[in-house]
């Protein structure tokens, strides 16, 4: 059945069709349903449809690099392929890190990456990566804002937390220690 609503909309388009373009067009259940098993590019992948670039790819590109860099720093790093964690990466099976991407942008008087949070974070630390530098901010979650987060060039109040990895070490230490305590609790 989605298999088969799918493709009726690929032969409109001859694109996977896009979460925007199936609410566009009153189809919100397919999108629904679409997000509720595997996600939109699980079943484009599935169904061997080529897609159009989304804001997801934007996070998932993000994702991907931010996964590289902690492995090549020497850590073991998980990654949810489908949308059901409350963050993108499992680091050393303990330490959660939401991932944010963006590229240098201006609208009007304003510049920097601009990073949309929107919610107090189910994370650790949130790794805010710039795209098109490559460099990524670390910040823990309690000190980041719930609304936005925009770095100028120089980087701003945010510059002590530029490239500093040794923050995700210093978090995973207590939290290493957190969950050995409780497995104790559970022999």
């Amino acid at each position: 059945m989605i298999a088969d609503r799918i493709m009726d909309n690929y032969r409109n388009t001859g694109l996977m069709p896009t979460n925007q373009y199936l609410l566009e067009t009153g189809q919100g259940d397919l999108s629904n349903q679409i997000a509720k098993k595997g996600g939109f590019f699980k079943w484009a992948d599935r169904l061997g449809l080529s897609r159009a670039p989304s804001a997801s790819d934007t996070g998932w590109d993000g994702e991907k690099r931010v996964q590289k860099i902690l492995e090549s720093a020497g850590f073991q790093v998980e990654r949810s392929i489908a949308v059901k964690w409350p963050f993108d990466l499992l680091v050393n099976k303990v330490l959660r890190i939401d991932v944010k991407s963006a590229n240098f942008a201006v609208y009007g008087a304003c510049k920097g990456w601009f990073y949309r949070i929107g919610k107090v974070p189910q994370a650790d630390l949130m790794a805010l990566h710039q795209l098109d530098t490559g460099e990524t901010y670390w910040i823990p979650w309690n000190i980041i804002p719930h609304s936005n987060v925009t770095i100028s060039k120089d980087g701003g109040k945010w510059v002590r937390y530029k490239e500093s990895l040794w923050i995700v070490q210093s978090m995973l230490e207590p939290r290493q220690a957190e969950i050995k305590k409780l497995s104790l609790f559970s022999e």
